[in-house]
């Protein structure tokens, strides 16, 4: 394993030195970058702005195809809000009888934010004949997606909740401390989180001067991976709150983004005196 490694690392430090084109790009930028979600329950769910950073590296097979993989870091958001009845068939162990826990929502919103370490492998083509002094590089590929903070935040709103023994024709709806009645409290806290997959593409358009572009261009993200588990209710039994990505609430939560970003291209091997990328 350290022998394979250690050709990795001496192949990519040699890649400057075999004489084709190579680009350095480095971008801010941002756009709509939420997630992909149904609520069962749901009045809404709102997709939300996010920025994005990228370090990217591009090795050129001959003037126009190259492939390339980096590293960057996004913010996805995006807002939910409750209304409604939830109604679970529960048992009860204490008294060893089956109740029906229901939890009646009211305008209950809560927001969700995202902070990953995203790791593409592309495919690039650059077409150098666009105009002068421009060209412009698109790519496409996939991404590896590593969660760094994954968290929600209660805003507002209320729920009720209480419980019915069918086998004694009986409701309790204000007993607190067995966690029947209502709840305004503003619970936040961290979600668990999987590794992801997606797809993505991006299109740049670069302004060349002696030694270095700017560029402008657009970016898409589109998750194949549910980010989340949802094998709990969102309030409990135990009166846990767990978050609406992580509840039976959501059956598969995925990332989408769209945006645009700036950054500049530091290039290698250019040949000398060229005022494309070429």
């Amino acid at each position: 394993m350290k022998k394979c490694l250690l050709i990795l690392m001496a192949s990519l430090l040699a890649l400057p030195l075999m004489g084709q084109k190579q680009y350095v790009n480095f971008d801010l930028g941002g756009g709509m970058q939420s997630f992909i979600y149904d609520l069962r329950l749901g009045a809404s769910a709102t997709k939300s702005l996010g920025w994005s950073g990228d370090l990217k590296y591009v090795y050129f097979f001959n003037n126009h195809w190259g492939a390339g993989t980096g590293v960057g870091m996004y913010q996805y958001r995006a807002k939910s809000k409750l209304d409604g009845e939830d109604v679970h068939l529960l048992f009860d162990e204490y008294n060893q009888l089956e109740y029906y826990y229901t939890t009646a929502y009211h305008n209950w919103t809560e927001r969700q934010r995202l902070i990953d370490v995203e790791v593409p492998l592309m495919a690039y083509y650059e077409k150098t004949d666009l105009m002068s002094n421009a060209s412009l590089l698109i790519g496409m590929g996939g991404k590896v997606i590593l969660p760094v903070s994954y968290n929600y935040q209660v805003t507002g709103g209320y729920y009720e909740t209480t419980g019915y023994y069918p086998a004694y024709n009986l409701t309790i709806d204000k007993l607190e401390h067995h966690g029947f009645g209502r709840d305004e409290t503003p619970y936040k806290g961290k979600l668990g989180s999987n590794v992801g997959f997606a797809l993505c593409f991006e299109m740049d358009l670069i302004y060349w001067f002696d030694n270095v572009g700017l560029y402008l261009g657009t970016f898409g993200t589109y998750g194949l991976t549910d980010m989340t588990k949802h094998n709990q209710l969102l309030r409990d039994e135990m009166q846990r709150y767990n978050g609406m990505l992580a509840s039976d609430q959501t059956d598969h939560v995925s990332l989408l983004n769209f945006g645009f970003r700036l950054g500049i291209t530091l290039p290698i091997n250019r040949p000398e005196g060229a005022v494309l990328g070429f």
